[in-house]
């Protein structure tokens, strides 16, 4: 006989259903999902031979006491989601994605011609795109959200209340507060520049990247690194980050 075992949640209360991979239907219910509770019920049915379960701990040592002259296998389900892992993990350590072009010969970037697009790459983010568009709508919305906890606050302080209760009540930290309050009116958020980032030499780098298709952050941090760019990968990140936003 061939079994499943696979842990069910009510809430936070698990327990343990038994499915006959046979005959493809369940044939017990279990209380709960501990190992003494699979060895006992295993030792009570030994004529199961093979045992497909999860990756819990609690079942692989159940089905050890239990059946130890069983065969424990992965069910497809996990199988299916131990391929994604190791898919996601490669792909993180490659380079190079199929969809991100090699970069181009170091003397093309160095006379200033920008490598070659593919008439199928999209086109670059400007901030006049839907993108863009989407982006400054974001942000306008935030700022909306933080006014009204400004005024919020501000009303809140004229009743008396103290700074612990106000931002209990307005959903912001003390720290937060005391800036505000200290401003004496609403403030602003400063758009950031970059105007003294590490990355602005190598802009032109990036731009023609990005223009050839490329938008792979770490494929054009790597790039940059190999041209001395001494900076982090984090910003690289932000700066692509940005791009997509349509902010360049």
């Amino acid at each position: 006989m061939q079994s499943w075992l696979v842990s069910i949640a009510v809430r936070y209360t698990y327990g343990t259903i038994v499915v006959d991979l046979d005959r493809r239907c369940p044939v017990d219910l279990l209380e709960d999902r501990t190992a003494e509770t699979v060895a006992a019920w295993l030792q009570a049915h030994p004529e199961v031979t093979v045992v497909a379960r999860d990756r819990a701990e609690a079942y692989a040592s159940g089905v050890t006491q239990g059946a130890p002259d069983a065969v424990q296998v992965a069910d497809r389900w996990h199988l299916v989601k131990n391929l994604r892992e190791a898919v996601e993990a490669e792909l993180r350590e490659r380079p190079t994605l199929p969809w991100c072009p090699s970069p181009a010969p170091a003397e093309t970037l160095l006379t200033g011609t920008p490598p070659p697009a593919s008439p199928a790459d999209p086109a670059p983010l400007y901030p006049d795109t839907p993108t863009g568009r989407r982006a400054e709508a974001a942000r306008q919305a935030r700022r909306t959200q933080r006014l009204g906890q400004y005024e919020q606050a501000c009303s809140l302080r004229q009743q008396g209340l103290s700074m612990a209760r106000i931002a209990r009540d307005v959903g912001v930290s003390p720290r937060t507060l005391c800036r505000w309050f200290a401003a004496e009116a609403f403030p602003e958020r400063k758009r950031r520049t970059g105007a003294t980032s590490c990355v602005d030499p190598y802009t032109p780098v990036l731009h023609q990247y990005w223009e050839a298709g490329c938008r792979n952050a770490t494929h054009l941090w790597r790039t940059l690194r190999a041209q001395g760019f001494s900076g982090s990968y984090a910003v690289v990140y932000r700066y692509v980050i940005a791009l997509r936003r349509g902010q360049p």
